[in-house]
């Protein structure tokens, strides 16, 4: 299982709007978790410095679902010392998957 760490400064959803384009949601999703993923399971640690904009997170972990479909949920565990940051990554993937019924 490969552990990635998010930004500590993670931005905004799309690289086209995030100054520098690397901090958005868009880019750590297709950059660095759809990538690990490709190779097995990941664990993905959530403990930035000044949290986790909302938009970021639904665009990493919504968008998982959306480009790798449900059975993503089941590849990936997630971690934090924020538990409400934790909980938020799960409830996006989930209701991303009910939302794709």
């Amino acid at each position: 299982m490969q552990i990635i760490n998010i930004p500590q400064l993670p931005s905004g959803r799309f690289r086209v709007n995030c100054s520098p384009p690397e901090s958005s949601g868009e880019a750590f999703r297709d950059g660095i978790l759809i990538p690990a993923l490709e190779k097995g399971e990941v664990l993905v640690n959530i403990n930035p410095k000044y949290g986790m904009p909302v938009s970021w997170a639904e665009e990493v972990f919504g968008g998982l679902v959306r480009k790798l479909g449900a059975d993503v949920v089941d590849r990936i565990q997630i971690i934090s010392t924020y538990k409400d940051c934790a909980n938020e990554a799960l409830n996006f993937m989930h209701e991303q998957v009910e939302r794709d019924g």
